[in-house]
């Protein structure tokens, strides 16, 4: 119901002069990119609370650690046998997980983003950043974008019985990763 409204919307805007208001919008959300560090994983909040984050598998240390709306959490990019998972919560209870995977030697990693912890009864509106949109960059540029309210199951994973969408990249140690939260919300 609330993708038809936006449809319908949309569609008003476009047909009306207003469109070029609209395009400029789309350059500014295109221009705003998060820029990942090298050898680091950060995890960019845009969302209008704070957020709490903890690292699971990285010897700096799980926390949890506080992200202040507008903040953005950064660390080292570890190899893992495993792999490490940064578990993102707004009320240090329903989680949001980004999880990676590096494999140094080939300069590539593995990364998901994982929303089945904040579940209840298949509604994702508790979940941490998720009514704004979830995205991630890896490596040279390679991105996955989950939209506002969205049940992108292709590219993040919202219940057992479906397939575990898993991307990869390269490049990480010269170009990082980056997560991010209601990355539509500016």
């Amino acid at each position: 119901m609330l993708n038809l409204l936006i449809l319908v919307i949309l569609s008003l805007l476009l047909a009306s002069p207003h469109s070029v208001a609209l395009s400029n919008l789309n350059t500014t959300c295109i221009s705003r990119v998060p820029q990942p560090v090298p050898s680091k994983v950060s995890v960019h909040n845009r969302c209008m609370y704070d957020v709490w984050i903890r690292v699971l598998g990285s010897p700096e240390g799980n926390g949890p650690f506080q992200i202040r709306r507008g903040q953005k959490y950064e660390g080292s990019i570890y190899p893992a046998t495993s792999g490490i998972s940064l578990q993102v919560a707004a009320d240090m209870g329903t989680t949001v997980q980004f999880q990676y995977k590096a494999i140094p030697e080939f300069d590539f990693s593995y990364y998901a983003i994982d929303f089945r912890s904040c579940l209840k009864d298949r509604n994702a509106s508790n979940c941490p950043g998720w009514q704004y949109g979830v995205r991630a960059f890896c490596g040279t540029h390679e991105s996955v974008t989950c939209g506002p309210g969205e049940y992108c199951t292709k590219v993040a994973c919202f219940d057992d019985k479906t397939e575990y969408p898993a991307h990869s990249c390269r490049n990480v140690k010269d170009k990082g990763m980056v997560f991010e939260l209601c990355w539509i919300n500016e």
